[in-house]
This record gives structure tokens, C-alpha cells and sequence, in this order.
């Protein structure tokens, strides 16, 4: 068996771009078609870091004297307070209150086979 509760650095980035100066037009057959005037676009960029936790817990069931097949699940739980948004290149810091925080947790399951000699 195997358990574990630990503390883990969480990082986070969206990259993300915008065309500007486009319309749209709704064409005779009823579909909707966009236009751009020119190509300009913003590249924007949101990044934060935060501590979490990470609970791990598995279990090998042996099978043979050499093979077991091992089940694992873990939950990593972190929040960001608050994210950096670069964008065209001027950088702001956005605090986020407590009902708006981004939620970095996530659940994995997996499965394995190990080998033993």
C-alpha cells in the first residue's frame, strides 16, 4: 500500500491571442460569415503560482510472484489568489477575492502493471 500527503508547487498559463478589427455578416443562405479589415493581434498571457497539496493513494494486487497490477488515485487541491495578465507586453496583477479564485485541483486515476523479479 502506498500513501502519501505532501506539499507541491502549482504553476499556471494561458496563452491566448485576439484579431481586432473584424465584422460579421449574415449571407442570403442564412450563414454567418466573418471579415477582417487587417490582421493586427494581441497575444495576452495569464500566469500564477501557487502551494497545494497532493494525496496519493495506491494498492499493488500481486497476481504472480513477479507481476502485480497496481491501482493509484490521487488529488492535487490549489487555488490561485491572485494571476498576472501580460498584455502586448504591459504586465497588471489582478487580486482575486475568495468567491473568484482559479481552482488549479484535479483528480487522476491510473492503472499499472508492475513487474518484480
Amino acid at each position: 500500500m502506498l500513501f502519501r500527503l505532501t506539499l507541491v508547487y502549482l504553476g499556471y498559463v494561458d496563452d491566448g491571442k485576439a484579431m481586432l478589427n473584424y465584422y460579421t455578416v449574415r449571407n442570403t443562405n442564412n450563414t454567418v460569415s466573418t471579415y477582417a479589415f487587417s490582421q493586427p493581434k494581441i497575444t495576452a498571457t495569464q500566469e500564477g503560482n501557487t502551494l497545494g497539496t497532493l494525496f496519493l493513494l495506491g494498492y499493488d494486487f500481486k497476481i504472480t510472484s513477479h507481476v502485480a497490477i497496481g491501482l493509484q488515485l490521487s488529488v492535487v487541491r490549489g487555488s490561485l489568489s491572485k494571476i498576472e495578465q501580460i498584455v502586448g507586453g504591459k504586465s497588471t496583477t489582478i487580486s482575486l477575492d475568495s468567491e473568484n479564485r482559479e481552482d488549479l485541483s484535479r483528480l487522476d486515476c491510473s492503472v499499472g502493471l508492475r513487474f518484480f523479479k
